[in-house]
Formats: structure tokens, sequence, C-alpha cells
């Protein structure tokens, strides 16, 4: 697989929700967003999860991602992680983000789950997007 932009597009997606005033209000400024969360990492907070990249035959070089976003709350119910939900949709669902050295195709939101997890304290929330790049001419 050549063109591969794993790497570029999780930097992307990173700084525009990063940089996202409407999710900044949610979730902390700076933006609380992580790889890998740190075991004190004040709630709530959006991690970067799985990544699979596959070829795309749509273009020479052309490469999808499939990525998992998650969104990590403690507040008594599910609203926060739903808003939170919301408010990466608005950022990565047909976004304009750029990744270096590659053209954005295009990204799109594939689905969301919420669920409780078993701390009985904490709600999760899984997105998952498709995102197609292909080499920079």
């Amino acid at each position: 697989m050549t063109g591969d932009a794993s790497w570029e597009v999780q930097q992307a997606v990173y700084a525009a929700l990063s940089a996202d005033s409407a999710l900044q209000a949610l979730i902390g400024a700076p933006a609380r967003i992580y790889d890998d969360a740190p075991a004190d990492a004040a709630f709530p907070f959006v991690t970067i999860g799985q990544a699979r990249a596959t070829d795309w035959h749509g273009a020479d070089g052309g490469v999808e991602h499939d990525i998992r976003l998650y969104a990590w709350s403690r507040y008594a119910g599910r609203k926060e992680v739903k808003q939170i939900i919301s408010a990466v949709y608005d950022i990565v669902h047909e976004g304009s983000f750029s990744v270096a050295g590659h053209r954005l195709v295009n990204s799109r939101f594939v689905f969301a789950d919420i669920f409780r997890r078993q701390d009985g304290d904490t709600y999760q929330g899984v997105m998952r997007y498709r995102i197609v790049t292909e080499p920079s001419a």
C-alpha cells in the first residue's frame, strides 16, 4: 500500500479537534484530546482509538482510513457524551482539514454508540469515521 497517510490523518484530525472552540467549551481549553489518556486525566475528554488503513481503489495510491474516536464523561447521564459526539461530528464529518502530503478525498461519519462503563460512573461514546486520502500531485 503506497501513500499510507495513517499518521498524517491522525495528526490532522487531532489538530482539527484541538482547534475547535465548540469542542473546547465541552472538554476544556486546551482541548483534552489524547492518543493514550493519562491515568489521572480530567473528565470529560476525547481519545483517538483504533485505526485501520486499506487500499482505496478509487485512485492510484488512495487509502481508506477507518478511525475510532472516543468520548469519555463522568456526567450523570449521557447528555455530555452526546454533546461531545455532536461537536466531533461537526468537525470530522465532511471535514475540510488538511492532511500533510495528501489530498483529503472525503471524511464520513459511520456510526456512534454510547454506553456506561462497568465502573458505573463513566460513560463512553464510540465514534467511527471513514476518511479517504490520496497522495498529493
